[in-house]
């Protein structure tokens, strides 16, 4: 039974290792969605980019905190400097709605690094007994030290790759030049799968 429980505890704690992010990189992403009622703006986009990815544990985070994880691709058509927070709104059928930032998204998604210190309380140990000198422990290893810290560190490391790309495709620090395409991603809350638009500001298109 000892060992039973042993094997249960263990393939619960392994089954929580941290996750190596992988990058959801939008310029290499398929965009089923398009719309195609606007000559100001060419604007594709995807949802479910995390699933997409691998990235399985930040993807169930993603849901659990109500995230749609977005990457889209927008190409200015006009003839002037767009800026995406001055001149640009997103919109779906109710009206404009408004991203989440991407750096409090991915704060929200991320791994709990401290939840790998768990594991440090595993170890390994053997004792000997006897009639004489009782009961003393010949051998012990702390193993879980070692896996807490490299939990810690892949988790801590991916973390911090999100966080980066994540900052790196926010659309709303960034302006489109007339011609210029660009990718992002954007982070919507409690919205699920609705379509969506981009519209210039003061613009009938």
């Amino acid at each position: 039974m000892k060992k039973i429980l042993t094997a249960m505890v263990l393939t619960i704690l392994f089954s929580q290792c941290a996750s190596i992010y992988h990058s959801i990189d939008p310029p290499t992403i398929e965009y089923p969605f398009e719309q195609d009622d606007n000559q100001d703006l060419s604007f594709s986009y995807q949802y479910d980019v995390l699933a997409k990815r691998g990235n399985k544990k930040y993807s169930k985070k993603e849901k659990k905190h109500g995230f749609s994880i977005v990457s889209v691709r927008v190409k200015n058509n006009t003839d002037r400097e767009l800026s995406f927070a001055r001149d640009i709104d997103l919109l779906v059928q109710r009206g404009v709605v408004h991203p989440v930032e991407n750096e409090f998204t991915a704060h929200t998604i991320r791994q709990k690094i401290g939840f790998f210190l768990f594991y440090s309380l595993l170890y390994y140990s053997e004792t000997d007994c006897n009639n004489k000198t009782g009961c003393k422990t010949t051998v012990f290893i702390p193993f879980g030290l070692a896996i807490a810290a490299g939990n810690m560190i892949v988790g801590g490391s991916s973390n911090d790759k999100m966080k980066k790309e994540f900052n790196d495709y926010s659309l709303y620090t960034k302006t489109i030049a007339p011609g210029q395409t660009v990718y992002g991603i954007v982070a919507l809350r409690d919205l699920g799968y609705q379509p969506l638009k981009l519209k210039v500001r003061n613009s009938d298109n």
